[in-house]
């Protein structure tokens, strides 16, 4: 089976953007995901898919909407690959 025909043409959406979402708990930093950012036309859409060693503790950790402060610790972006 041909799986690219499944495949959205690459013109159909604009650039994507994946940063890992980290979390600081007093010294320590631990990576709880991926955020994926998509540019559709005028609209960005993003999705988050967590790490494998949350699965199951995500409701501890939901990400507060700006991301940036959460009662667990602080939040921090960095882009994929650093």
């Amino acid at each position: 089976m041909n799986t690219t025909a499944l495949m959205p043409p690459p013109s159909a959406y604009g650039p994507r953007r994946d940063e890992i979402l980290d979390i600081t708990m007093g010294k320590s930093e631990q990576p709880l995901g991926v955020l994926h950012h998509i540019q559709d036309g005028p609209t960005e859409c993003s999705e988050f898919s967590f790490d494998r060693r949350w699965l199951g503790r995500e409701l501890l950790f939901s990400p507060s909407p700006d991301l940036r402060c959460h009662h667990h610790g602080q939040w921090r972006t960095r882009p994929l690959g650093q």
